[in-house]
């Protein structure tokens, strides 16, 4: 069986400045699948915009990073037990607020990871 891998890539032709269906957000930002020796298959169907160009680029190398997920929840919610519980009150009122006031929430590691310091990340897990 094959793997693949999704990765973020911009995509500045698919940019919608000026058109007023996107507002806020015009920088396109694809997410495209590719086996895992790098080389394109074929165009994603999920698409993110972003407000500024510097977000969809950081976005992207975010997403592109190679963090392994395991060992990434393992750091995130690891620490002393007062941060475990710090870190959980936090998401929990994340979830908390963001249901009172639409009523539904989402999260994924990929969301995790876009709010870390990935580079206390590498440094804590030796680079890994």
């Amino acid at each position: 069986m094959k793997k693949y891998k999704v990765k973020a890539v911009r995509v500045p032709s698919f940019d919608c400045v000026g058109d007023e269906n996107y507002g806020e957000t015009p920088y396109a930002v694809v997410h495209d699948i590719y086996d895992l020796d790098g080389n394109y298959v074929e165009q994603g169907t999920s698409w993110k915009y972003f407000e500024l160009e510097s977000e969809a680029e950081s976005y992207c190398l975010t997403y592109n990073s190679d963090v392994d997920r395991e060992k990434f929840l393992n750091w995130y919610f690891g620490g002393s037990d007062q941060e475990k519980e710090q870190t959980l009150i936090n998401i929990g009122e994340t979830v908390m607020s963001s249901l009172m006031i639409i009523g539904a929430y989402e999260i994924s590691v990929q969301d995790l990871v876009e709010e870390s310091n990935l580079e206390l990340y590498k440094e804590d897990t030796d680079g890994i």
